[in-house]
């Protein structure tokens, strides 16, 4: 940004002294991005190993390499200080007003690697920094490794989860546990370390998954597929705190129990009847390649 003359020596008899910063390339951006699309990579012909030639190692990416991120992150800005002055002292008050701007390349893939779109993106950004007041604040910039991509995921995956729940798609609801308590932890454990990872939850075991929410905070339900359950057992942990433990397909071992009421009694009695309720569904679900099993359905739990 400019300053003429005239502006400038009408600024500074007015008593105010511009400050202009020179546009920089943000520390750990890349260096260069093409602000549009390169014609060297096209949807539906390019695949990922042509992204990295052309524009090498990306800024961000998917945890299931879905998309790649390539971001360019400018920032310049342009401010004042006001001379001000009385009783024989001299002061000044103003500040910077910088602003971003990105350049940012996101590259989607199918799941043999093929390039299914390019879409860059030009945004600009204002924020605020020094004495001037907060109406010059406006939103960051998109996060320049993909985060916001990341969270944008994570939220439609829970709402999916959580539709799939109330539309049925797990099965008839069998029983519901409106107090019950739960712990995930290793499976090497002969306990549950309970200390700051207890957990108070409502349950609801329906004909195929086994399904928790928290009480408080969170409305989206975590969905363990009965087939992916193995055989629970019943165990007690201290005094008479007895739980459910079953091992996870992905290796961790849930542990788990009802009671009656947020400080209610937690018998072994219940947590065998529980037990037995999800050993009996599971004899009831056919095997995983068998016909008429169940697809798997956004469960994703924590």
């Amino acid at each position: 940004m400019r300053l003429g003359l005239p502006l400038l020596a009408s600024a500074l008899l007015a008593g105010c002294i511009p400050v202009v910063m020179r546009t920089t390339v943000d520390a750990g951006s890349r260096g260069n991005l093409p602000e549009s699309q390169p014609l060297a990579i096209q949807a539906g012909t390019s695949r990922r190993a042509d992204v990295l030639l052309e524009l090498g190692e990306p800024d961000g990416r998917a945890p299931d390499e879905s998309w790649y991120v390539y971001s360019l992150t400018r920032t310049s800005g342009v401010g004042g200080f006001l001379i001000v002055g009385g009783g024989g002292a001299v002061g000044a008050v103003g500040g910077i007003v910088g602003s971003q701007d990105m350049t940012r390349i996101l590259v989607r893939f199918d799941s043999s690697g093929g390039v299914t779109s390019v879409e860059p993106a030009r945004l600009h950004c204002g924020h605020y920094a020094g004495a001037f007041p907060a109406w010059v604040e406006s939103a960051p910039c998109a996060s320049p490794t993909g985060e916001d991509l990341q969270t944008a995921a994570r939220d439609a995956e829970k709402a999916a989860r959580t539709a799939a729940v109330e539309n049925g798609d797990y099965g008839a609801v069998i029983e519901s546990y409106p107090w019950a308590f739960w712990v995930t932890s290793l499976c090497e454990d002969a306990k549950p370390h309970w200390a700051g990872s207890l957990r108070n939850v409502e349950l609801r075991l329906t004909e195929r998954a086994l399904l928790e929410r928290d009480k408080h905070g969170h409305a989206e339900w975590n969905v363990f597929q009965l087939r992916d359950l193995d055989e629970p057992t019943v165990r007690n942990a201290v005094m008479t705190l007895d739980f459910v433990r079953v091992k996870y397909v992905d290796g961790r071992c849930l542990y788990f129990g009802v009671r009656h009421g947020l400080l209610g009694h937690v018998g072994k009695a219940e947590q065998e009847a529980l037990r037995d309720r999800i050993i009996a569904l599971k004899a009831t679900l056919p095997k995983p390649d068998a016909p008429g099993s169940a697809p798997r359905v956004g469960d994703t739990p924590k």
